[in-house]
């Protein structure tokens, strides 16, 4: 098929019957639409953003069946126009954040036609999907699906599950903001979203949210108290000046029980679940992390009862028919 020239085409030309370039070499894309090659070799050769916004503009296209395109109008502002503003102009309006989040694509490319319209929706709606997009230090074409396929309200859940990475402590963590009605605007969402992954958990407490951990596997003794939740550990956090804020997933999750020993050198207990077969001493330290005495580190070890811990760990873990329980 010969090229049209520069009068207006419909978009069947464009992209061709059952061309997807989207998730082809991108330099087809080029070829087809700009027809110059000073113009193709800025495209293959300039910024994410830039080849980003190509590829944006031919999918609002292929998705306006009825419009017909200037070829000459698109090589023209394509030259002349920045990313944003090249979008915008097909577009009809500009997108906040698009630029950046192009940019973050790097060279990723979509597998499907509708990806940058879905992309744009999500912006458009400036919602928690908008706000997670653009604070994403490396956003997907995945995630944005994602992102799309669930409702603004909904999208609170699987960004959190994004964040921690950890399914379980996501589910717990939304299940309770929501019992407690803490996600009833979007505004309230965002500012636990953009913010890093310790202070969120700041912002639950201040907001009255506690999270109860799972039962321990040792229920400690007068000096060595098992922490019991969210608002404790981060009270020990801050009296101990360490990072366990930062790691409050983990005790969400039950891999991990803390124990505050309140001997005469004061100190936290680490106590981990390894791979899901035993219960190990992980870490015992002081204030800001500091080395204990071989004292107090004695002391300690001799309060806990791991060979009683793991055997009834074990015991635990055949009831519920673990196969593995037994070796």
């Amino acid at each position: 098929m010969e090229h049209p020239g520069d009068h207006a085409v419909r978009r069947e030309w464009l992209l061709g019957p059952a061309a997807n370039f989207l998730a082809q070499p991108h330099r087809e894309a080029a070829r087809r639409v700009l027809n110059d090659a000073q113009l193709e070799g800025r495209f293959v050769l300039g910024s994410w953003s830039r080849q980003h916004a190509l590829l944006a503009v031919l999918d609002i296209l292929r998705h306006q069946p009825d419009r017909e395109v200037d070829l000459g109008a698109l090589r023209e502002s394509f030259n002349r126009l920045e990313p944003t503003e090249f979008v915008g102009l097909w577009l009809g309006e500009p997108v906040r954040g698009l630029e950046g989040i192009f940019h973050r694509l790097g060279a990723q490319r979509a597998e499907s036609a509708g990806a940058y319209v879905k992309l744009i929706a999500i912006l458009r709606d400036d919602g928690v999907g908008a706000a997670t997009l653009r604070h994403t230090q490396v956003p997907t074409f995945e995630a944005i699906e994602r992102l799309h396929a669930l409702p603004d309200w909904a999208r609170v859940s699987a960004v959190l599950e994004m964040r921690f990475q950890e399914a379980s402590t996501a589910l717990l963590i939304v299940r309770t903001l929501r019992a407690q009605g803490r996600l009833a605007s979007d505004a309230e969402a965002q500012a636990f979203l953009c913010s890093r992954r310790s202070s969120i958990f700041e912002r639950l407490v201040r907001a009255g949210v506690d999270i109860h951990f799972p039962q321990p596997p040792w229920p400690g003794v007068a000096d060595l108290r098992p922490v019991g939740g969210l608002r404790d550990l981060l009270r020990v956090a801050d009296r101990f000046s360490n990072c366990l804020g930062a790691t409050a997933e983990q005790a969400v999750e039950g891999s991990v029980h803390y124990y505050a020993w309140e001997g005469e050198e004061p100190a936290v207990v680490e106590l981990q679940r390894v791979m899901g077969l035993a219960w190990i001493i992980s870490e015992i330290a002081g204030v800001e992390n500091s080395a204990v005495s071989r004292r107090t580190e004695d002391q300690i070890r001799m309060l806990i009862p791991l060979d009683e811990i793991n055997q009834q760990y074990c015991h635990q873990r055949l009831s519920l028919g673990d196969p593995n329980a037994a070796a």
